[in-house]
């Protein structure tokens, strides 16, 4: 049976994200990047897609639409891009902070670690700044985005994701394909 429709175009990105998986893993095997790293989200989206392209594959093999493998295709390549919105967001961060060392990065604040008092800042100190938006001594801080970010996380994986039986007529999803059905 042949594929057709999502099925090759899951099958040629199947690939290249397998590519990509080899490489990072290649990275963290041989500790040239740790696991501890902005690395570790970039894995965690490329075995999503990986999911998403594999159900594609499953999806274009089927001679008919198979509607839990639409619904499971659509919501691994809606989590996939969301997972790469905040690997953006923590490649952008690193950078800011790597090359603004003193100001940080405008996305979010500087880390817990005072160097003159030699202090770190606990945990709730940094929850307090994120939720106030505003540092000890009342100046703006840029925390609220971790915040936004963190919150957007919880409500994608709070979703609801499969219709309630009956919700819609299944024959609403019977496929249209002229190819005979084996």
């Amino acid at each position: 049976m042949g594929l057709h429709g999502e099925g090759i175009g899951g099958a040629v990105f199947l690939c290249l994200y397998t590519i990509n998986l080899s490489m990072l893993i290649y990275g963290f095997a041989t500790k040239r990047i740790h696991l501890a790293s902005i690395y570790a989200v970039l894995l965690f989206h490329v075995i999503l897609r990986l999911a998403a392209q594999s159900v594609a594959v499953a999806l274009g093999s089927k001679p008919t639409l198979d509607l839990g493998l639409l619904i499971t295709f659509y919501v691994l390549g809606a989590e996939g891009y969301f997972s790469l919105v905040l690997a953006t967001y923590r490649f952008l961060i690193h950078h800011h902070q790597e090359y603004y060392p003193i100001s940080g990065s405008w996305l979010e604040g500087k880390n817990g670690f005072d160097k003159k008092t030699r202090q770190s800042t606990t945990f709730w100190q940094r929850f307090k700044r994120a939720m106030t938006g505003r540092d000890a001594t009342g100046k703006k801080d840029p925390w609220v985005m971790t915040i936004i970010h963190w919150t957007l996380i919880g409500v994608s994986l709070g979703e609801p994701r499969l219709r309630p039986q009956g919700s819609v007529p299944d024959s609403l999803f019977k496929s249209t394909d002229p190819r005979p059905t084996p």
